[in-house]
Parts: C-alpha cells; sequence; structure tokens
C-alpha cells in the first residue's frame, strides 16, 4: 500500500468510499469490451482511491499484476520521476559562443553548445537574437560549430519508429522545432509559422466550398513533396482544403530533406535576417567543441521542466518525451547522455519509493514502444505516489482533461471536466491512466490496458469503464 501524505491535504480531504469487489469487472464494461470483440484475458485494469492522509484504497482489480504494453501512458512514469528528480523549475541552458567579433559582425565561428532541449522553438531563440542586435550586432560572417556532445550517437532506441512521421522524430542534441516545418492555414492564406532561409513554400492547394472539419481530418487531402536545388528548399503543397479552415497548422517532417545541423542554422538565419539582420555568405555547418579562445554571446534557457510537461502530455509529444527521459541520465554520468543511464535514473528512483519494478521495461520513456512493458498495479502505484509529492499539482494539470483539451478534447465530453487521463495507442494496443475525482475532494487513480489485435476497437469500453469509476458512490 502507498502511504499519502499529502502537502495539499487541506484540498484533498479522505472520504470514505463504497468500493467495487476486487477481480469484479461491472458488467456495463464488460459488455463494452465483449461487444468490440475484447478478450478478457487481454486486458489490465487496476483502479485505487486516493483522499487524503490514509493509505490508498483498492476499488478494482483485473489482470493488473500482468506486465503489458502501455503505449503513450508510459509517459506517467518519465513526468513523476523527471518532476521528482530534476524538480518543476528545471532548465536546459543552451550557450553561443564566438571567436570573432569585429565591430559590428560576428565573423570567425559561431559555437552552439546544445543540450537537448525538449521545445528548443523559435520563441526562445529569437529574445537572443534581438539581444545581438541591441548589443549593436548587424551581420552574421561566420561558420558555424555545433557541440552536440551531450548525447551518445545513437542517444536511445524506438522498436516503433516510422522515420517519415511527426510522432517519431528522433532525439538529439540538434532538434529545432520538433525537426518539422508547419504551414500555417488561416483561410486563403498559407504560410510557414517562422521564416526559414533558404526555404520557400509553393502553395498549389485547390480551395474548396465544404465546411472546414473540426478534428484532425481537415488536413487529409492536402499532400507535400520537398526539393532542393542551388541550395534552395522548395516545399510545394498539392491537393485540397477548405477555405472555412483556419488556425490550422499542417506539420511536415524535415529530416529526411534536410540534415537537423542544417535546418537549425537555416532557422537561426531566417530569424535574424526577419529581424534585419545582415547575413553575409551562407556558413560551413559543422560538429565539434567549442573553442577555448571563444567568448559567450549568448545563453537560452528552455521553458521550465513542468511546462515542458504539461505540452509534452496534452498532446502526446514523444520527442519531448525522449528528451526529458534522456535528461535523466544526467543524474548517473552529466556529461554523456544515452537511454541506459535514463533507465537506472528511473528504476533507482522507483527503488527509493518503495514501488516494485520488478517486470517493467522501459525502451525510451515515450511509450512509442514495442518494447516497453508496465503493468497496470504499478502504474497505479506510480499515480499513487505523484499524488503525495509536492509536484502533484504540476503533474495533474499537465494531464489532458477529458472532453476539454488536448488528446481527451474529444472523448468523455458527457463527463467533461471530471477526469485527467493519458491514453496511448499503438499497433494491437489501446491505454488510458490518470485520474478521476471522486467528487469530494479526492481522486480515483486508474489504469487500464488492452493489448490484443482488436485492440482498435477498446476505446468506447475503456470510456465506458471511466464512466463507471467516475459515477461512484462516494458517500
Amino acid at each position: 500500500m502507498i502511504k499519502i501524505r499529502h502537502k495539499y491535504a487541506f484540498i484533498f480531504l479522505f472520504q470514505p468510499i463504497i468500493a467495487v469487489a476486487a477481480n469484479d469487472l461491472p458488467i456495463k464494461v464488460i459488455e463494452a469490451f465483449k461487444k468490440n470483440d475484447i478478450n478478457l484475458n487481454n486486458i489490465s485494469i487496476s483502479v485505487v482511491h486516493l483522499g487524503g492522509e490514509t493509505e490508498a484504497k483498492k476499488v478494482l482489480s483485473f489482470n493488473e499484476n500482468i506486465s503489458r504494453n502501455p503505449a503513450s501512458t508510459m509517459k506517467i512514469l518519465t513526468s513523476a520521476a523527471a518532476l521528482e528528480v530534476l524538480k518543476p523549475d528545471y532548465n536546459w541552458v543552451t550557450k553561443f559562443f564566438s571567436d570573432n567579433r569585429n565591430g559590428n559582425t560576428l565573423g570567425g565561428k559561431i559555437y552552439a553548445d546544445l543540450q537537448g532541449d525538449p521545445k528548443f522553438v523559435p520563441e526562445i531563440l529569437l529574445p537572443m537574437l534581438h539581444k545581438w542586435k541591441a548589443e549593436g550586432i548587424k551581420n552574421i560572417d561566420a561558420d558555424f560549430v555545433l557541440n552536440n556532445a551531450i548525447f551518445s550517437k545513437n542517444p536511445d532506441s524506438s522498436s516503433d519508429d516510422e522515420s517519415n512521421e511527426v510522432y517519431a522524430v528522433k532525439p538529439q542534441a540538434d532538434n529545432f522545432a520538433f525537426n518539422s516545418v508547419t504551414a500555417k492555414f488561416n483561410g486563403e492564406e498559407v504560410k510557414l509559422n517562422y521564416p526559414i532561409y533558404g526555404v520557400r513554400l509553393n502553395n498549389n492547394l485547390v480551395l474548396t466550398n465544404e465546411l472546414c472539419p473540426n478534428n484532425k481530418t481537415w488536413g487529409n487531402n492536402i499532400n507535400y513533396s520537398i526539393k532542393e536545388a542551388d541550395g534552395i528548399y522548395l516545399i510545394n503543397l498539392t491537393g485540397k482544403y477548405s477555405k472555412f479552415c483556419s488556425d490550422k497548422s499542417f506539420n511536415m517532417p524535415i529530416s529526411n530533406y534536410i540534415s537537423n545541423k542544417d535546418f537549425f542554422v537555416r532557422s537561426l538565419l531566417g530569424l535574424w535576417a526577419s529581424i534585419e539582420g545582415n547575413i553575409i555568405k551562407y556558413p560551413n555547418i559543422s560538429y565539434g567543441e567549442v573553442s577555448k579562445n571563444s567568448v559567450l554571446i549568448g545563453e537560452i534557457l528552455s521553458f521550465p521542466l513542468a511546462a515542458l510537461i504539461y505540452d509534452m502530455n496534452k498532446f502526446s509529444n514523444n520527442l519531448m518525451a525522449r528528451l526529458i527521459f534522456l535528461r535523466l541520465g544526467i543524474m548517473t554520468q552529466p556529461n554523456h547522455l544515452n537511454a541506459e543511464l535514463s533507465r537506472k535514473t528511473v528504476l533507482n528512483y522507483l527503488k527509493e519509493n518503495n514501488i516494485d519494478s520488478y517486470s517493467i521495461v522501459l525502451e525510451n520513456g515515450s511509450g512509442l514502444s514495442q518494447l516497453e512493458r508496465i503493468s497496470a498495479k504499478q502504474m497505479t502505484d506510480i499515480l499513487g505516489l505523484a499524488y503525495s509529492k509536492p509536484f502533484f499539482k504540476n503533474f495533474l494539470e499537465s494531464l489532458p482533461i477529458a472532453g476539454v483539451d488536448g488528446t481527451m478534447k474529444n472523448r468523455l465530453q458527457d463527463i467533461s471536466g471530471k477526469a485527467w487521463l493519458k491514453s496511448g495507442t499503438l499497433n494491437n494496443v489501446r491505454a488510458i491512466a490518470g485520474y478521476i475525482s471522486d467528487g469530494k475532494g479526492g481522486f480515483y487513480a486508474v489504469s487500464a490496458m488492452v493489448n490484443e489485435e482488436n485492440a482498435g476497437r477498446a476505446n468506447p469500453a475503456l470510456d465506458e469503464l471511466v464512466r463507471h469509476i467516475a459515477s461512484l458512490n462516494t458517500e
């Protein structure tokens, strides 16, 4: 049992509950699984009640000790470990150096000491460029040297990678803007979300008068191709979309066309030009160490860890999860990170908190894996542990709210605002894990996993389980 000694006890007051007998699934839930041809032997469920200064109380248990693939619900373990080990206000620091500033020109070499910031995006790069302008720099006439030595050559792996999909971008120290180009759609206007040096958008899309779908299918009829000629990359958009689609984003992974280092430098130079900075030449770009003869010219703090985990969980961002997971290895070896070091950190975290880690298999911490395994009971133990920690508010707020936002926005709208849940999807896997309000200040921690060939049909049954838990009598 997990002892709950909660610093927020004044908010989460314990209430006695009427528990469903362990190993006894509710009839409606059984019917929902059978209706969708899900074999009950292939599901695992664990539900406990959490409240105030008392032990977690088991509410429902079904195959809860069987280790299964959790898909993206594995991000719950990565989140809890990172918030505890690194702390919510933790920042990645990316530093820039120059070995030759001549008046208003940066010449020689510009060195970037890259750390694998999980959300290294234009919004945090641009302020440093403005600072350069304010300090009198007008011209960039330098080559770039990127130091990415913080990671091993292949720092992690994924047994479920699809190399040309946004969700499967591989983690490296020099990832920038998720290694994707984004086209922003506002009615008839289509443009890149920020300027990239030598990258052009060619819009050959046909506008239609159809209503714009209010879901992910709005861009299903859009195709893109990327071709390079004489150092210019042309992104060609073809197909059709509704002229009523506004404030939409179409993401295009670019790793297969432009190397990480080239994409990063092109992004920096594009932003520099957008604030009227001059580019004397396109630079040579290489990897290497920061010269001891260089001087610091700028540094960029990442968003705080709590904010990164918020984005990671709300939108199930695998790249962010993999980069955060890799950072956990810094507790073991600060200067050369890889997934094995991170696994040791996470498993040690569980051991220190008296959670059985036997049978837990971690590949990259994101759930984008056919190898990762955890039991439903271990997952609710982790949820209970997180509930007892000072970071719980950050953790809870990062989870998608059923019927309200994130990946749960269009699910369980009939109990909107009553459940904070991470969903999981892989081939032959569906899962859900998180918290459900008991209506009186406490929570139910829930984990449910389906591993079988018909798992793609399991969401209605998982939703029925959540409804059942939300309706439990908590007198």
